[in-house]
Formats: structure tokens, sequence, C-alpha cells
């Protein structure tokens, strides 16, 4: 079974939604855009047994995204709006191990970019 790392809007009582939103898409945007910050962000934090493995992971962040890396859910349920990134890990030995530093480190580097402009979000982990 996969395991979900899931980023949503969160409480941002003076922000609008949709702004909040929309600066989400914009940040993950840029992280895949500039791929190689997500293998500085594991590096610098997490013990890599396979360097090769961990950019063959990396480069699956190149948009378009063909599989379940990283997904963009927007969807209307109850009257109101599902907003999220979703990323998927499974898999199993060193090749999940290093899916999970990827999808950790691109949590990490999410919540950096919205703090530092004031804006809240919200990661949960299934």
């Amino acid at each position: 079974m996969p395991t979900v790392y899931r980023i949503e809007v969160g409480r941002n009582p003076v922000l609008r939604d949709d702004l909040v939103w929309s600066t989400l898409l914009d940040v993950v945007g840029a992280i895949c855009d500039n791929r190689n910050c997500i293998a500085i962000e594991v590096l610098n934090v997490e013990r890599v047994e396979d360097v090769a493995m961990l950019r063959e992971m990396v480069a699956r962040y190149e948009r378009p995204i063909q599989d379940l890396t990283l997904r963009v859910v927007e969807i209307a349920s109850d009257g109101r709006w599902v907003r999220a990134i979703d990323q998927f890990a499974s898999g199993e030995g060193p090749e999940e191990r290093i899916k999970r530093q990827c999808r950790r480190a691109v949590c990490r580097l999410i919540l950096r970019h919205m703090h530092s402009k004031g804006m809240e979000v919200c990661l949960s982990v299934e």
C-alpha cells in the first residue's frame, strides 16, 4: 500500500484560499522546474546510500509528471473544493526508501517556501 503525502491550504484568516492555492501551485511548479533542489535537500538532511538512484527518483518530478510521483487534486465535494498536492511512495527496498526521502524533501521545501510568504499549509501522511 502506498504512502500518501498530502499538502493542502491551511487556515489563513487574512488571506483568501484562492490566493494561497495559486501560490502553492507556483511553489510546486518552481520546485519541479528546479529538481536539483530536491536532491540537495535530501542530501543535506538524510543519509543516502545510492546517489544514482536518488537522481533517478528526482528526475520523476520533471513536468509533465506521468505517474503518481506528484498529483494536483482539484475536485468539488459536498459543495466545497478539495484542493491538494499529493505525492505517493510505494515499492520496496532501496527504491522505496529513496522515494520516501524525496517526498519528505519536497514537503519540507513546500513548507519552507509557503511559510516564508506567511502562508499556512497542512501536511498529512497516510
